[in-house]
């Protein structure tokens, strides 16, 4: 038997101050089967099954200084001059990219180990998604010159879906061969 564990907590000082930590875990079993109950097998010379869950922060797309409002320069009537203006306006509930995989799979090899199998089964799921330059009203300045808008947490995005590998080799006298 396999087994594994994590346990994290994830620190970002691109995010504000009360969002900037988060915990991040997961863990994977695996079982070598024909080590336990399967070994007197002549079609399967291997076969584990295994499978995984685990939790992840990310901070994916976010710049620096997001989470507190700067200010830059701007030219007004034409050169004469330079006002201070808003360079970014901050979101100091941003918080971290929640990541969640699971996985469920095997790995066999049959026929005196020339045919390889491997399946799985695959689930990511991301939400909290940080998305930048969100318009806002322009009565927060969004659309003062210079300025730009904040970046939120919204949105989901799905991924789920079979992978399959099959790889056979042999051999001809000394001309050996891997189709896969």
């Amino acid at each position: 038997y396999i087994l594994s564990a994590y346990a994290r907590k994830d620190w970002s000082s691109l995010l504000g101050y009360s969002n900037n930590s988060a915990i991040a875990k997961g863990g994977a079993l695996a079982w070598v089967v024909t080590k336990d109950i399967l070994q007197s097998s002549k079609t399967l010379s291997f076969l584990k099954l295994r499978a995984s869950w685990g939790q992840l922060n990310a901070t994916s797309g976010l710049g620096l200084y997001q989470n507190i409002s700067t200010f830059g320069t701007s030219n007004y009537a034409g050169s004469l001059g330079t006002l201070p203006t808003g360079d970014n306006i901050a979101n100091p509930n941003l918080q971290f990219e929640q990541v969640e995989k699971i996985d469920l799979g095997f790995e066999s090899k049959l026929f005196d180990n020339r045919l390889e199998v491997t399946a799985d089964y695959f689930n990511n799921t991301r939400t909290d998604l940080i998305i930048g330059g969100v318009p806002i009203s322009g009565i927060n300045g969004g659309y003062a010159p210079g300025s730009g808008a904040p970046s939120v947490n919204a949105g989901k995005v799905k991924n789920s879906g079979f992978e399959l590998v099959l790889n056979y080799k042999s051999n001809i006298s000394d001309f050996k061969y891997d189709l896969g």
